[in-house]
């Protein structure tokens, strides 16, 4: 069944999965969650109280939902606490209607999000460090992430009637430092799911609206991302801004604007990009 994570106030994680014995059961050893590389719909549920942190692993999670299912993500991050997933394995998060693959909306998820690969696939041996502190080399665990129609890959959602669009529609604080990222509507995903292509951004805003504030590649991050129906690769979905998007350390990153407008990094189609900060010895390529 679906797995909910919630770290509380007093700061103890304690983990629930629908239709089995497991109900509020506290975490003493973190929490892994994984599918065994098996296809899903069931989904994951990360919710943080306010000065916490939860920290998840996903292991060859595999899970994608209908693309006419409007219900929840595959993947949803609550909270106003931080979450940091851990990618061992290879992962994929595909959303249907209206929702991000691996979903950051603004209006329930108010903390940090950051995606690292710290960690062989073993789940045990701790990768070498760089001279800058980043995990590098061993394992490479991989994250394939990519929303519904007007969903972002990693970012908003959607509004549904009577929600404020402007805010879940826009997403912040994502840091990403390490793994390897196919997130939005890349060519290969789209062949496979075809509705992405009707997408949000690759990471950042949904479609009308969407903004994206304050998202962070760096360390040995591998990141291809692109943008779905007038949506940046990395930024505002369609209508939507970016600001403070910032590259470094030794990532890579390829990201790829829609063919119908919107910046490879920066604004959606009619969007503004703003302190967009290419730095360090990061590879980066960007299509508009």
């Amino acid at each position: 069944g679906s797995v909910t994570v919630k770290t509380k106030d007093d700061g103890i994680t304690y983990v629930t999965q629908e239709n089995t014995e497991i109900n509020d059961h506290q975490d003493d050893t973190g929490v892994t969650i994984t599918s065994y590389g098996k296809q899903t719909e069931n989904t994951i549920t990360v919710d943080t109280a306010k000065d916490q942190t939860t920290d998840v692993t996903l292991q060859d999670v595999n899970i994608q939902k209908d693309q006419w299912s409007s219900r929840s993500a595959a993947m949803t991050i609550k909270g106003e606490g931080d979450t940091e997933i851990e990618l061992n394995g290879d992962n994929t998060l595909i959303s249907g209607n209206r929702h991000a693959g691996l979903e950051k909306a603004g209006d329930v998820s108010q903390g940090s999000l950051t995606i690292k690969d710290d960690v062989n696939n073993d789940n045990i041996t701790q990768k070498e460090k760089d001279k800058d502190g980043y995990s590098t080399g061993g394992d490479i665990g991989t994250l394939i992430a990519a929303g519904g129609y007007d969903g972002a890959g990693i970012g908003g959602r959607k509004n549904e009637a009577g929600e404020d669009y402007r805010i879940c529609t826009s997403t912040s604080d994502i840091t990403i430092t390490g793994g390897k990222i196919k997130a939005g509507s890349l060519k290969e995903t789209r062949k496979e799911y075809p509705q992405t292509k009707q997408g949000g951004a690759g990471i950042g805003g949904a479609s009308d609206y969407g903004n994206a504030t304050n998202i962070t590649i760096t360390g040995n991050a591998d990141v291809s991302a692109a943008g779905g129906y007038y949506a940046a690769g990395i930024g505002g979905g369609e209508y939507g801004d970016a600001t403070n998007i910032t590259i470094s350390g030794n990532a890579k990153v390829v990201a790829t604007g829609s063919n119908s407008g919107g910046a490879g990094i920066g604004g959606g189609d009619y969007g503004v990009g703003e302190n967009i900060r290419i730095t360090d010895h990061a590879d980066v390529t960007a299509y508009g």
